[in-house]
């Protein structure tokens, strides 16, 4: 089977004794376990779960304007009428 793994796992052969096959070892070993079973269940009690994380410039930049809005239309309903 065939992996495809995300992130800069060539720093982790490039500046150390690593090797590709030691690498993706403890990507089987260690590292997918762990996603499978803590990540992947927890996603089900996600209100919003945006795909590739903090590089989805376009989803970030989503979430900050409605959050901006959010704020700025409480604040301007928090203000005492004169």
């Amino acid at each position: 089977a065939y992996v495809i793994m995300s992130g800069d796992w060539s720093s982790d052969v490039c500046s150390s004794d690593l090797t590709p096959q030691l690498v993706i070892d403890r990507y089987e070993g260690v590292l997918k376990p762990m996603h499978n079973m803590y990540i992947e269940p927890s996603k089900r009690y996600a209100d919003l779960i945006i795909p590739q994380g903090g590089t989805n410039a376009v989803a970030i930049g989503l979430l900050t304007d409605y959050i901006d809005g959010r704020l700025r239309r409480n604040h301007d309903n928090d203000e005492p009428e004169l």
